[in-house]
């Protein structure tokens, strides 16, 4: 028994944590798209400036949706769309930021 509850322990600390995958400059530099990969192809990424925000953007399948991201003034603009095989660079959704409230809200997603 005890080493059933060592186990499924082990699997719920390691097997959900997420492990950073890259990071990238968007808006000239100003923002960071980090990348993680969590279980199962699945990925999540976050938007940041560093130092004031860190805001959770999305979860999203490797294999089969990637994001564009496009700054527009005070707008960071994202879009999510599909790459899998029967619908190739389909539109998914997009989801607008305003940089100075979330710059104001401070806000950091774990």
């Amino acid at each position: 028994m005890k080493i059933l509850v060592i186990v499924v322990a082990n699997l719920l600390l390691f097997g959900c944590a997420k492990k950073h995958d890259r990071t990238d400059r968007i808006c000239d530099g100003k923002l960071y798209v980090e990348i993680y990969t969590e279980w199962s192809g699945m990925g999540a990424c976050y938007i940041t400036d560093s130092t004031k925000f860190r805001v959770k953007v999305d979860r999203f399948n490797f294999e089969s949706e990637f994001h564009k991201y496009y700054c527009k003034s005070d707008s960071l603009i994202i879009e999510k769309w599909s790459k899998d095989e029967l619908t190739p660079n389909h539109f998914l959704e997009k989801k607008i930021f305003y940089l100075t409230k979330l710059i104001e809200e401070g806000k950091f997603d774990k």
